[in-house]
């Protein structure tokens, strides 16, 4: 049996405006301990994505913010349909 490191996690961002929530893929490396906050780069939306892809390590000056972790996959590209996650 061959283990597949979950790499990537699709989170939400947790706001008190439910109507406004952000729901994002980012690298499991990106989680706090307890998987309930997430650093987020201060770039654009663009950027931010490629840093997602390329796996980026946390920068000083990320923010933090509170999130819950919706579900986790090895791969970026298993992420498209969460119903056929790898």
């Amino acid at each position: 049996i061959t283990m597949v490191a979950m790499m990537y996690a699709i989170v939400e961002f947790v706001t008190d405006d439910q109507l406004h929530a952000s729901v994002e893929v980012v690298p499991v490396k990106w989680l706090s301990d307890e998987e309930d906050l997430c650093k987020w780069p201060p770039c654009s939306s663009s950027e931010a994505a490629k840093k997602v892809r390329k796996l980026v390590d946390v920068q000083p000056g990320w923010e933090e913010f509170p999130v819950r972790v919706l579900g986790k996959a090895g791969r970026h590209h298993c992420l498209g349909n969460p119903i056929s996650w790898c």
